[in-house]
């Protein structure tokens, strides 16, 4: 029975195998990828050339089968390798960092190389180093940083392709400052940028506007919005229908993007594979006629391709808008020119087309949960719609809405829950609600752009959209203020993913072909992830210890014991605060345990198991000697440091992130002058841990 059921599997593999040959070449592609993103050579280059050479040679001498499909895999392990370390350019000598001062201010002319994003205080953007003033002399260099210009009308005018001047210090990019956070550098590491700029509005100038084609995109995008905004839409109407058309969130506020999030609906705001797609199915039904016609089937590809990226241009040609383009465009050229294969295959050509172009899209978020999605969907949804056959209609769409919905969501949930910590309980009934909207919203904004100027058909198609995405605004809010809208705090591991990919994929394989050795290898796989799980709790009972958190806003620390966490700050959190919600609410969250809060009210010590934690600030005054394990200096204090000292004997001090810099740079002095260890929460949290007996 076992050979039986071993040999039906082995079929199945074999049968995917053949189908999408492709994967062939993208599994080892991805696989050398992966380890130029954590093993670049200066030298990958002519190691890859010599290697595929080699390997190729290998290949002509007719070798069995078996050999000659694993060279060719290795062969393509050492492309994907050597594809990537050529994109690292931190490994060549024109690197701008080599031209970088320690401590002083550096020239650098930049281009912008992505739309500058509007912050509170400041405009955001990647830029490239083009040059850079090395030994009193301009040299060409390459390169990326992240720069930050203070906000004006000038930094506000700025478009991709504009070529500037800056004389700022250019400083390496800082991990988190407190654990649990999201490691930004990380992040920024894989597109390639390794430094940050801020620039304040004397210290630059643009010497050169850019022109082209992106800025006329980026005007097309503007004057749209414009042109919607005139046409008396209510505001958060408005905001939705502009993020869903055409990509722009400026208008966006708050709550609407909590609102989202929490229903599990924010990838209706976010232009991407779903709204692509709503475009493409559209025009393969408006088309269909012309495949009636002689050589009608090219003519539907021509058009279905000018046209999705008419609208990718339309939307500002974002990454995921082009990634899910192109996809789209493979897709269109394989089903209107009658291509037999695996719809799985054409799915494959168009990740493996997008990695050769940019490797590191590998680790790029919305790629993965792009291709992951509509990989589910094709593989998934015929079987899940397959298990119930509805005789009404209205019962048929619903359940094939919802088997798509289930599909995409088994193969999303294990990733989305690593980087996002929180799983939208409700989606079914989300996706039920926001994907018919959108696929009504898309197509009437597109008309209403298109007859926006003759008010007899604007008006209505405006009436219509107002009150459809006035009952989308109303229909999120709602299932977001539902009980239990969302589960919060998954922290997942690298480890646990895997594991939880592999439980979903044998549990589903079963559930398909009916394979019962399959179930108790799913089994066998959900008691390797409890195990893993169960590993993380036992580390976490085992000790305690207490967290000095780094906020410009909060003063805030937290006793950790096992699974409960004690949080004790200077004034009320709000959980809504962006200054919580990044410094603070990371940790308390993603820990997993029981969490108190408490509001520290100056009165004395805080006594943390055995370790006694002293706070000071203006209002405080330390009366009696004692002496403290940790004395936290929040502000300038209301007696001078040598008589705290003196009075408090602290074995650590510690210095708030919110303290005045003249004020911590006496401090520091001062514990250094009497050999008392000293820590700035502006470098970062501190964590001390505590004796498993205390």
């Amino acid at each position: 029975m076992l050979a039986l059921h071993v040999h039906g599997l082995r079929n199945q593999i074999k049968y995917v195998w053949e189908k999408v040959p492709l994967i062939r070449l993208l599994s080892p592609t991805v696989i050398g990828i992966a380890l130029a993103s954590l093993f670049p050579s200066e030298l990958a280059l002519w190691i890859s050339i010599g290697t595929a050479v080699a390997l190729s040679l290998a290949l002509l001498l007719r070798l069995q089968p078996i050999a000659s499909g694993t060279i060719l895999m290795l062969a393509f392990v050492s492309i994907g390798y050597g594809l990537t370390c050529t994109r690292v350019e931190r490994l060549f000598e024109a690197h701008f960092e080599n031209c970088l001062s320690a401590s002083d201010a550096t020239f650098l002319k930049v281009g912008v190389d992505e739309l500058p994003q509007e912050k509170e205080r400041t405009m955001k953007f990647i830029a490239r180093v083009d040059a850079a003033i090395n030994q009193g002399e301009w040299t060409p260099t390459q390169g990326k940083v992240l720069v930050y210009l203070q906000k004006d009308s000038a930094a506000r005018a700025l478009h991709i392709g504009d070529e500037l001047m800056i004389h700022a210090r250019c400083v390496e990019m800082e991990g988190p400052k407190n654990p649990g956070g999201f490691d930004y550098r990380a992040y920024m590491r894989m597109k390639q940028v390794h430094h940050q700029i801020y620039a304040r509005s004397s210290d630059w100038k643009r010497i050169r506007m850019g022109g082209g084609w992106f800025r006329q995109i980026r005007g097309w995008q503007q004057q749209a919005v414009h042109r919607l905004s005139m046409l008396g839409m209510g505001e958060k109407e408005h905001a939705v229908l502009s993020a869903l058309l055409l990509g722009s969130k400026q208008d966006l506020d708050r709550s609407q993007v909590d609102a989202f999030a929490k229903a599990g609906a924010m990838h209706v705001l976010a232009v991407s594979g779903l709204h692509v797609g709503i475009v493409y199915l559209l025009l393969s039904f408006a088309l269909k006629p012309l495949l009636r016609l002689n050589g009608g089937a090219a003519w539907v590809a021509v058009i279905s391709v000018l046209v999705l990226w008419g609208y990718a241009a339309l939307t500002g040609l974002s990454a995921s808008v082009s990634r899910s383009a192109t996809m789209f465009t493979f897709l269109a050229c394989r089903e209107q020119l009658n291509r037999k294969g695996h719809v799985l295959n054409t799915l494959v050509a168009s990740a493996f087309f997008l990695l050769c172009v940019d490797p590191f899209l590998l680790v790029d978020v919305g790629f993965q949960l792009s291709y992951l999605a509509v990989t589910g969907i094709v593989l998934l949804q015929p079987k899940i719609n397959g298990w119930w056959r509805p005789k009404r209609a209205i019962l048929q769409w619903t359940w094939s809405l919802m088997s798509v919905s289930i599909a995409a969501q088994l193969a999303t949930a294990p990733i989305a829950l690593y980087y996002f910590h929180q799983f939208p309980n409700y989606f079914l009934l989300t996706n039920l609600l926001v994907i018919p909207a959108a696929s009504v919203i898309l197509p009437a904004g597109i008309a209403l752009l298109a007859v926006s100027w003759f008010k007899p058909l604007a008006e209505p198609i405006t009436w219509g959209l107002n009150l459809l995405l006035r009952l989308l605004n109303d229909a999120t809010e709602w299932i977001a203020s539902l009980p239990f809208a969302s589960t919060e705090g998954f922290d997942l591991s690298v480890p646990e993913v895997v594991m939880l990919y592999l439980f979903l994929f044998l549990s589903v394989s079963f559930l398909l072909i009916k394979y019962y050795y399959l179930l108790i290898f799913s089994l066998i796989s959900l008691i390797g992830l409890q195990a893993l799980g169960v590993r993380e709790e036992i580390d976490r009972r085992q000790g305690q210890q207490i967290v000095f958190y780094s906020s410009a806003k909060y003063d805030a620390m937290a006793w950790v014991r096992g699974r409960r966490l004690v949080c004790i700050s200077d004034s009320v959190l709000r959980p809504k605060d962006p200054a919580f919600q990044f410094d603070i609410g990371p940790h308390l969250y993603t820990w997993g345990a029981e969490v108190d809060f408490m509001v520290d009210d100056g009165a004395g010590c805080i006594r943390a198991a055995e370790c006694w934690v002293l706070g000071l600030d203006q209002s405080t005054r330390i009366m009696d000697s004692m002496e403290v394990d940790v004395l936290w200096i929040k502000a300038r204090t209301a007696q001078s440091p040598d008589e705290v000292l003196a009075l408090a004997s602290p074995n650590q001090l510690v210095l708030s992130a919110t303290l005045d810099p003249p004020a911590r740079s006496f401090w520091k002095g001062r514990a250094q002058n009497e050999g008392i260890p000293v820590h700035d929460l502006s470098e970062g949290a501190l964590i001390l841990a505590l004796r498993l007996n205390d």
